[in-house]
């Protein structure tokens, strides 16, 4: 994630969002992969695309500004 951060924005704050989104999203799978429930499970997914949506939206600031810098 590292040579995302480096590309994209030099930021310690966008880095530590990425960090935080993509450690949720892993986070997320984890429950996903080990509970049973299935309210737990649906809740997990739920947690999943939040972490997913909030990536994809970095990601997209990220790429927005490089273009508006480039």
């Amino acid at each position: 994630m590292s040579l995302i951060t480096e590309i994209f924005c030099d930021s310690p704050q966008y880095q530590a969002d990425v960090q935080a989104a993509v450690k949720n999203r892993q986070h997320a799978m984890c429950i996903i992969n080990e509970v049973t429930d299935p309210e737990l499970v649906e809740a997990a997914i739920h947690e999943f695309q939040a972490a997913d949506l909030r990536l994809n939206y970095l990601l997209r600031q990220a790429k927005e500004r490089e273009n508006m810098e480039g």
